[in-house]
């Protein structure tokens, strides 16, 4: 049985996230990052609406290049072209963008998990995603594949006090496997960097 068979039963929101992390381990090979094309997004139907594709940006930063419906859903707006920044994060932008540096610079895939609220109009909800890093054809990282998923729908926490507001993030590097661990992503990308 190989991986990706293994996780193609898909019964709960999470499973999603394994089952996109099977088919990244699947097309790397032995490869440590796969490369964007050999990446597919029908070979995995079921998973587009929680699939969002990111560009690194030339002067830093990174771009949502596709969003799946259900993360445009939840987002309140489509979010293809958008940067990621305040404006999607509020005061949480840098620790998104430390994490996906840590991917970039670090080349593994992550997991984040926490609570997020992204507008005045909605109520905290855990959330889960996944960031795996794509190479280009000169073996740099050029997009970040990555998955979405609301494991449970409502987070009883206080109102942030600003908008977007996220609480009780964790960090995983290398998820489901046997050395997965919790990171600080200012500190994992001094080691990457040594």
């Amino acid at each position: 049985m190989n991986r990706t068979s293994r996780l193609s039963a898909i019964d709960m929101p999470a499973d999603m996230l394994a089952c996109l992390f099977g088919y990244w381990n699947d097309i790397r090979g032995d490869d440590d990052v796969p490369a964007r094309a050999s990446y597919d997004p029908f070979a995995r139907p079921r998973l587009l609406p929680h699939v969002y594709l990111l560009e690194t940006q030339p002067a830093g930063g990174y771009r949502v290049r596709l969003s799946g419906e259900d993360v445009n859903r939840f987002a309140g707006r489509k979010l293809t072209g958008h940067a990621i920044g305040s404006d999607l994060y509020g005061s949480a932008a840098a620790r998104m963008l430390e994490v996906l540096d840590f991917v970039c610079l670090s080349r593994r895939p992550v997991l984040l998990r926490g609570s997020i609220m992204l507008r005045p109009d909605t109520y905290w909800a855990g959330f889960e995603t996944l960031a795996l890093p794509l190479v280009d054809d000169l073996g740099e990282i050029r997009q970040i594949l990555g998955g979405w998923v609301v494991v449970n729908d409502f987070v009883p926490l206080p109102a942030p006090s600003s908008m977007p507001g996220l609480a009780g993030i964790e960090v995983i590097a290398d998820p489901y496997g046997p050395r997965s661990r919790h990171v600080s992503p200012c500190t994992a990308e001094r080691r990457a960097a040594r």
